[in-house]
């Protein structure tokens, strides 16, 4: 499943079928999504989903995402003669690889999908029993041992008995429901841009080579942040108005706003030229900033305490 139609580039001879599982998505938007049949020949079909199947469930409080992320729960059910099926969230990009992802072997897996990138520093979820932890947003996924093996009561048993214990909702949901039955792929294949929002969590990161060789040339792009390539400046953003121009999406971007995104680069930079330079004085000198003071660490001896 796939609304990104810029893989028109990588299926040249391949029959291609797009489901748009929405909730309100306009009639003028549907109209515009159906015209790019004329820049790839391939159907597309809208699954409305009634949001009251999900009325129990936790909210995202605080959080830029919604209750549609729980829609990928229904896949595998909704397509019942559908035996695998690539699902790829609305901030993706795809550049290329999309029929080589889809074509790998999950016969003896629930899904295919790309370590979560965030996991290794941020983990605050209940369950910690994870040595690996998949993200979401692209997912191979063998809906046909999925429907025999009932995982989409599982994944709503899971969410009724934890609720807001699963503090990444879905994703956590889905890792839990079909731990043991992941099975990971290369990096290049769920790009999560997180990581180059702060530079030193890039060259702190322990797959550090892997992500650095990716970035030369990913396949698919995960734009994973509240802040998105269409309305704020983001790194790799590049990628997406390449893409935009193609659509009937496209805007013409006056200058104000122009301006805005340069401002917004311009601080990118210099936040990062903050981070490079706190990595590079890491072994000298260490600020943490604590609820009511800083911590502060010299030569990893000395230890100061400056109040608020």
């Amino acid at each position: 499943m796939c609304n990104n139609f810029n893989i028109k580039k990588h299926l040249p001879e391949t029959d291609l079928h797009i489901f748009i599982l929405e909730q309100d998505v306009s009639y003028e938007n549907k109209s515009k999504i159906l015209s790019l049949k004329s820049i790839r020949d391939c159907e597309i079909s809208f699954i409305t989903i009634e949001p009251s199947i999900f009325c129990n469930f936790p909210e995202f409080e605080g959080s830029y995402i919604s209750k549609t992320a729980y829609f990928r729960f229904l896949v595998a059910d909704l397509l019942k003669d559908i035996d695998k099926i690539l699902y790829l969230d609305c901030d993706v990009i795809v550049l290329s690889g999309i029929e080589e992802l889809f074509m790998q072997n999950i016969a003896d897996f629930y899904i295919g999908a790309v370590e979560d990138i965030g996991f290794y520093f941020d983990w605050t979820c209940s369950f910690k029993s994870f040595d690996t932890y998949a993200n979401s947003g692209v997912l191979l996924i063998n809906s046909k041992k999925w429907r025999q093996d009932n995982i989409s009561q599982k994944l709503f048993e899971t969410v009724e008995k934890y609720g807001d214990k699963l503090v990444y909702h879905d994703q956590t949901t889905i890792n839990l429901v079909c731990k043991g039955k992941i099975k990971f792929f290369d990096l290049s294949y769920n790009l999560q841009v997180f990581v180059f929002y702060k530079i030193s969590i890039l060259l702190n990161h322990p797959l550090r080579k892997q992500l650095l060789e990716v970035i030369k040339e990913p396949k698919i792009i995960h734009y994973t942040n509240k802040t998105k390539p269409w309305n704020e400046y983001c790194p790799l953003r590049k990628y997406y108005l390449e893409y935009e121009k193609l659509t009937p999406f496209a805007k013409d971007y006056d200058f104000k706003y122009k301006l805005k995104i340069f401002k917004q680069f311009i601080f990118f930079l210099l936040k990062n030229f903050y981070y490079i330079l706190r990595f590079i004085l890491s072994p000298v000198i260490k600020v943490s900033q604590k609820q009511y003071y800083f911590e502060i660490i010299l030569f990893s001896l000395f230890k100061f305490k400056i109040f608020k």
